[in-house]
């Protein structure tokens, strides 16, 4: 991904190559390919066919209500909300108009999560853990879908080409194909007043693209929704089944609720073809890092060099700081990746 520094309509002007060595770019594209694979194997590929895109039509969301980058704005932060490629200044977020999932499909999904804690307490919603400057108690809960054979079923094996032809809809930038698009992780979040687990904190994710799906009617809550920074500090709140799409790298938080309990379905979606270059090279850069504290002193200062320049082709690559490098589903997902031969100095 990558930003040149000045607010242009075309990015794809802008050439990776002008950047990065041919070496660099064929470590980032082997390491992409790995984190793919990864992708595949939590979340099974099916090996969809033309067929099986073609069948989902009827159900696909053709509509997308569309929301820019209000870059003409006087309080207007480029260097905070700037997009990345392939995003443009058109491509801030998209709202369905019509839902994504079906009022039965959405209930599977909260019936299995709840039901998975009241009957069995086997697999206990994720709580807790300070996040994004919200406080550990009041952090809304997670629920891996890998943890709902049900639900993990009817989303990866049955409803996948729907929600990916939808997104391609949404953002035709981000995959020629639907085919081409991967899930990197999912979840069912849970916000509840009652157990004072209500919103989260102001974030970017680290996939190419997020799909927010809403599970439950806005009437069953007060508050909530979801706070585009770069669009208005009013939440957009969905009807249930419908979906909030935006590039990962959007900055947004979800507002606190004040009564009730909202269900959310999230995934994070990997795009085969768009390599995030800043997060890979930052990952050579740490790991060239790692190497330099255990080497003499006379090979730390190559490894520190080497180091440097990652870092520096990371930002020049449109890395940001307040983005990290090492999400931690990556970690959890074995996304992460050794270090290259191709990095030996």
């Amino acid at each position: 991904m990558f930003f040149s520094g000045t607010l242009v309509e075309n990015q794809n002007e802008i050439l990776v190559e002008e950047i990065l060595s041919p070496r660099t770019i064929a470590m980032n594209k082997e390491r992409h390919e790995s984190a793919v694979l990864s992708c595949e194997k939590m979340y099974p590929w099916y090996n969809f066919t033309d067929r099986d895109f073609e069948d989902s039509r009827p159900s696909i969301v053709e509509s997308w209500h569309k929301y820019s980058h209000n870059h003409e704005q006087e309080n207007y932060d480029q260097a905070l909300h700037r997009p990345q490629l392939p995003f443009g200044l058109d491509d801030l977020a998209r709202v369905s108009c019509q839902p994504l999932l079906t009022p039965e499909e959405c209930q599977v999904l909260i019936d299995e999560a709840d039901g998975m804690n009241k009957e069995t307490g086997k697999q206990p919603w994720m709580e807790g853990g300070a996040r994004y400057s919200t406080p550990s108690d009041r952090v809304g809960a997670l629920m891996p879908l890998e943890r709902l054979p049900k639900s993990f079923n009817l989303i990866n094996q049955q409803l996948l080409p729907r929600i990916f032809c939808s997104v391609v809809k949404a953002y035709d930038c981000c995959a020629s194909h639907p085919s081409e698009l991967r899930i990197g992780g999912a979840r069912v979040v849970r916000y509840d007043a009652a157990a004072g687990q209500v919103e989260l904190g102001m974030h970017r994710d680290f996939l190419a693209v997020t799909v927010n799906i809403a599970l439950n009617e806005p009437s069953e809550f007060e508050g909530g929704g979801t706070v585009v920074e770069a669009l208005s500090d009013i939440p957009i709140r969905l009807q249930k089944g419908h979906a909030l799409i935006h590039p990962g790298d959007v900055r947004h938080a979800g507002s606190s609720i004040t009564s009730g309990s909202r269900y959310v379905l999230v995934l994070f979606l990997m795009s085969k073809t768009i390599i995030p270059h800043d997060r890979y090279l930052g990952e050579w850069a740490e790991r060239c890092m790692g190497i330099a504290v255990g080497s003499s002193m006379e090979e730390k200062e190559s490894w520190l060099q080497t180091a440097a320049k990652y870092y520096s082709d990371a930002y020049s690559m449109g890395g940001r700081i307040d983005r990290g490098l090492f999400p931690w589903f990556y970690h959890r997902a074995g996304l992460g990746f050794p270090m290259s031969k191709e990095m030996e100095i």
